[in-house]
């Protein structure tokens, strides 16, 4: 009778140890996050911290991994995905918007994913045709969104050259005060 007892304790520690470090992994995965944010510019040259800054989009993705079901996990992948472009990181920040737009539709941050996305395509990656294809995908969902006329103004200029773009305002702005 000892025997089972013995073995229903060390299976009762041996399962509440796993629990203690899996909270004690998210926590530091949370705390990590924290820290990194106070830390990612360098004060002195008020510059970002590029290895900082990929660390805490990692460390972004991997907490709304560790909590895929907590209402803030597409704004942490959204985070990340910001860090990622800003970081000249085209084709992580596109597997990211694409999670949101997967795993997330219905969230607030659905709608920025998408635009950013197209905006990579874009400005980063020159593929106008990808740009194109997420920029309509937008306006037909968004139409009301903050971003709306970006889309839209993209989506006209879409692989213009800014001389061209130069010249057609000169354009119109001569037609205008005709």
């Amino acid at each position: 009778m000892k025997n089972y007892v013995l073995i229903l304790i060390l299976a009762l520690i041996t399962a509440s140890c796993g629990h203690n470090k899996e909270n004690q992994e998210a926590k530091t995965t949370e705390e990590s996050i924290q820290e990194l944010e106070k830390a990612l510019f360098d004060t002195e040259s008020l510059t970002l911290d590029r290895k900082k800054a990929n660390e805490l989009s990692y460390l972004y993705e991997k907490w709304a991994h560790e909590n895929a079901q907590h209402a803030e996990a597409p704004a942490h992948l959204l985070k990340a995905a910001d860090l990622s472009m800003n970081l000249n990181n085209p084709r992580r920040s596109i597997g990211i918007y694409d999670q949101i737009l997967k795993n997330y539709p219905d969230s607030k941050q659905a709608s920025s994913a998408l635009f950013l996305m197209a905006f990579v395509y874009d400005d980063q990656l020159k593929d106008y045709v990808n740009a194109g294809k997420y920029y309509t995908e937008f306006l037909a969902k968004y139409p009301e969104s903050p971003f709306a006329n970006d889309a839209a103004a993209s989506l006209k200029n879409l692989g213009k050259t800014p001389e061209e773009l130069v010249k057609e305002f000169e354009l119109n702005q001569s037609n205008q005060s005709e």
